[in-house]
């Protein structure tokens, strides 16, 4: 006997309106997180209308980091520089490169080695 799924994919599209996350979709239709997520994974709607409810809670998050950085908040700056910003040197990591960009060479001398080797 074939099994009947117990939500269709539109009513899981709904509650992904309503709820925005898997987690709030699934307590909205009384499944777990998962079941929406797999939901998106075999219906090409629902994951596009997961995808989009991602990218509106990005967009919202981005406006109040947007707020914060206005206000000034010292966290929210430096969050903007260490992200957004490291491709103009405000990252926290440190890229080495060798001359004109390529390789770096490593020579490393100990210093009970023979003086006369390189």
């Amino acid at each position: 006997m074939a099994r009947t799924e117990r939500y269709t994919a539109q009513e899981m599209i709904d509650a992904l309106e309503r709820g925005y996350t898997c987690v709030g979709a699934g307590q909205l239709l009384g499944c777990s997180a998962e079941t929406v997520r797999n939901y998106a994974n075999k219906y090409p709607t629902v994951k596009a209308a997961l995808k989009a409810k991602r990218t509106e809670l990005v967009d919202l998050a981005e406006m109040s980091l947007r707020r914060a950085i206005m206000a000034g908040e010292a966290w929210a700056v430096a969050l903007t520089l260490k992200t957004l910003g490291k491709d103009d040197g405000y990252g926290e990591s440190v890229d080495v490169r060798g001359h004109d960009g390529g390789a770096l060479q490593v020579i490393i001398k100990y210093a009970d080695a023979d003086p006369n080797v390189t």
